[in-house]
């Protein structure tokens, strides 16, 4: 029965993010590690993990990681640095 402003300030105090900034960086690590470990399509990526759009999912993955999915997957295919 908390207010969804104390979660946050909460969320913010520990983390310094946002509740939804500190979730969407524990999403995108996700889609970071299928990038890493799996062979499967971005947009099926980007579906799995709640985005119907994959515009949208690009954008946020390039917040945090600099580059798009693609890209990404490039770099660290089956590789141990991150």
């Amino acid at each position: 029965h908390y207010s969804g402003d104390y979660l946050n300030k909460i969320t913010k105090k520990y983390t310094g993010l946002s509740i939804f900034d500190y979730g969407m960086t524990i999403c995108m690590d996700t889609a970071a590690q299928m990038l890493r470990t799996t062979d499967d399509p971005v947009t099926e990526i980007a579906a799995v993990l709640g985005f119907s759009n994959r515009t949208h999912f690009n954008r946020q993955f390039g917040k945090i990681y600099r580059c798009t999915p693609s890209e990404y997957r490039r770099r660290y295919k089956h590789s141990d640095v991150y």
